[in-house]
């Protein structure tokens, strides 16, 4: 993305090296942010050798992984440079994101195909705050537990946050669902 995440975790005493397969968003991170270090991710592969880090942080990537192999790959691939005991912490959507009844500031409604969605079925979700639509896969929590199993990363926690009075957004339903969901997992030695 355009290095928020990764300016965050600067600012609160890590050394951050922030990762992207879009070369146009690295180098809009690299703009904003030109201190901090940013690398493009190509075939896959992080650039970074194997048990690397401490900690890995994914923003909003699972939920764009059209498949449950091509998941377990890219969390093989972060699992591979964790180091012993590192962890994962992954950022996604939750299951309320695809309900047609969810009543959202992101607006899920006028979309017919958000109905009954199975997993793996293409979501269609618009930000009215920036006026853009975009499409996203709908996985469930058992899908995720299932996947981080498998890539040899287990979960320690799974949150869902929800959204307080006084935040500066009109909640709707997001005071009682999440609309996203917050995995931690560990390296399974």
């Amino acid at each position: 993305g355009l290095g928020y995440s990764s300016e965050f975790l600067d600012k609160q005493g890590f050394t951050v090296a922030g990762v992207d397969i879009n070369p146009h968003m690295i180098k809009a991170a690299m703009d904003t942010y030109p201190k901090l270090n940013f690398v493009l991710i190509t075939k896959n592969q992080l650039p970074f050798s194997d048990q690397s880090f401490d900690l890995l942080y994914s923003s909003l990537v699972l939920f764009e992984i059209d498949n449950l192999e091509n998941m377990r790959q890219y969390l093989v691939e972060g699992a591979r440079v964790l180091k012993d005991d590192g962890y994962f912490i992954a950022i996604t959507g939750s299951q309320h994101v695809g309900d047609r009844k969810y009543k959202s500031v992101l607006n899920l409604t006028d979309y017919p195909e958000n109905e009954n969605p199975k997993s793996g079925s293409v979501i269609k979700v618009t930000s009215p705050e920036i006026n853009l639509t975009f499409n996203d896969y709908f996985w469930t929590e058992e899908d995720y537990r299932k996947v981080f199993s498998k890539a040899g990363l287990e979960i320690c926690d799974i949150h869902y946050p929800l959204g307080k009075d006084n935040e500066g957004y009109e909640w709707q339903a997001e005071k009682t669902k999440s609309p996203f969901i917050m995995i931690l997992a560990k390296k399974m030695k």
